[in-house]
């Protein structure tokens, strides 16, 4: 089962916070996935069975999707992780510098 994810305001280096990113990476690469699979399911006519039947299916995906995402799955996940830290890296940096220039600035 997918954990609740936790906004990610920047990783700094730290291996929890990398793991913590890696995981909401993939668990949205997941949800991507099992929305596919349930819009492609629906598209070829599979949607005429009663509540449980489709509550066990939907679950079905689920699984599948967050198996599929966890070993790889489409790119998505690792795509976006890269994406992540190149954004907080330069935050981080920007960060940095503005303390420097303040620091600098009080002397």
């Amino acid at each position: 089962m997918m954990a609740a994810v936790q906004p990610v305001t920047a990783v700094k280096g730290g291996k929890a916070e990398a793991l913590r990113l890696r995981r909401a990476c993939q668990d949205f690469e997941a949800i991507f996935i099992a929305c596919l699979l349930r819009n492609a399911r629906r598209a070829a006519g599979a949607e005429g069975q009663d509540g449980v039947a489709q509550l066990y299916r939907d679950m079905a995906d689920t699984a599948l999707a967050e198996a599929v995402s966890r070993s790889g799955g489409m790119g998505i996940a690792s795509m976006l992780e890269a994406q992540l830290q190149k954004a907080a890296s330069r935050a981080q940096e920007a960060d940095d510098g503005a303390v420097g220039r303040r620091s600098t600035e009080e002397h």
